[in-house]
């Protein structure tokens, strides 16, 4: 059987007003803050920065070039969906 999942694969989680923000390779994922944004400019404030201080999921430290990857993820994700995000 062949998945429909692609790799990677960015998706949201929200409980009220915030949530977070999940980004998923190899079997492994990251998450960041993320909160409706009360200006009208945005949807979302992401808190991308605090990503650099986390780990994977398997426990593997975030490098700068992962870093890179999953911020691009995040925006070719947002501007996908057609979500303004203060980063």
């Amino acid at each position: 059987m062949v998945s429909n999942l692609q790799f990677p694969r960015v998706r949201r989680m929200m409980d009220g007003r915030s949530g977070e923000l999940f980004y998923e390779e190899e079997g492994r994922f990251v998450s960041t803050y993320i909160e409706m944004s009360g200006d009208l400019k945005y949807t979302f404030l992401v808190w991308l920065e605090d990503i650099k201080s986390k780990e994977w999921s398997s426990g593997e430290k975030i490098t700068e070039s992962d870093f890179e990857r999953i911020r691009i993820a995040f925006m070719e994700w947002a501007k996908e969906k057609g979500i303004e995000c203060q980063w």
